[in-house]
């Protein structure tokens, strides 16, 4: 099934790519809105087939140079971290990460948490992807080596009250899709002017930006390779907001699909141990 919706996507998208990219040839950017569409359904019926995962996160916090190991669980993301500036963790740095981790996943507040983070960002990112193609100004593609490159720009007289929408419908950008699996290889995408609701109480600044890698790690299965975000703003009485991270994730390596948090950490422990 999911198999001939790629092939029929596959000639659809094709279809109008020849179209687009014959020379001089202008295209309407009502098809590179269906091109993205088509990518985007491809991508949310395979969401529920990728299974569990983990892998090697490198990062910054606080200044200092994290590389660690993350899993992906029935109870939310775990973090194994085994070096920090490039010096791997003690002996006794190793005992103290295991006995937070057990004291964390003993406290059900903790796991309940976790668990709702988890959904909350899959669903988030979800949400972004679908609205996707209604959310931006998509001009016409331009095809190299098998991906298509689409640029956005912000669309105009938006008037949607979720902030994250606003957010995305200010974005300039590109997008890149591999038209061969129907995938989002890359996106990326900065804030051309300030965003705020509800007179200014939250606001996304201009020069924000967010921008997504993403690798084949398994036949049919991709996930992020780096994620970047850089956003500045305030919500709620000038309080700040600003995210500034970037994680390259590497040597993905598939778990159970059904693992506890408790049968993670044992999981986790071994792997440290090669």
């Amino acid at each position: 099934m999911a198999a001939g919706y790629r092939h029929l996507c596959r000639f659809a998208v094709g279809a109008c790519l020849l179209a687009n990219l014959h020379a001089n040839a202008q295209c309407d950017p009502r098809e590179s809105a269906e091109t993205v569409s088509n990518v985007v359904s491809h991508e949310l019926s395979l969401a529920p087939q990728q299974g569990r995962w983990m892998y090697i996160a490198r990062y910054s916090e606080n200044g200092v140079r994290i590389e660690a190991r993350k899993i992906q669980t029935d109870d939310g993301i775990l973090t194994w971290v085994l070096s920090r500036d490039g010096t791997p963790l003690s002996q006794a740095e190793v005992e103290q990460q295991k006995k937070h981790l057990d004291d964390l996943i003993s406290d059900p507040s903790f796991l309940a948490a976790n668990r709702k983070a988890m959904l909350d960002d899959n669903t988030r990112i979800n949400t972004l992807l679908a609205d996707l193609p209604q959310s931006v100004q998509l001009e016409c593609p331009a095809q190299g080596a098998g991906v298509a490159t689409i640029h956005f720009k912000p669309l105009d007289n938006t008037s949607s009250l979720s902030l994250e929408k606003r957010i995305l419908s200010g974005m300039s950008g590109n997008l890149q899709l591999d038209l061969e699996d129907m995938r989002l290889v890359s996106a990326n995408g900065s804030e051309q002017h300030d965003v705020s609701l509800f007179l200014g109480i939250a606001r996304v600044s201009k020069g924000s930006s967010i921008s997504l890698t993403r690798a084949q790690v398994a036949p049919g299965v991709w996930e992020a390779s780096l994620i970047s975000t850089h956003i500045r703003g305030h919500i709620l009485f000038l309080k700040t907001i600003a995210q500034d991270r970037e994680e390259a994730r590497t040597e993905y390596k598939r778990v159970p699909s059904r693992l506890s948090a408790r049968d993670a950490i044992r999981f986790l422990e071994i792997q440290g141990s090669d």
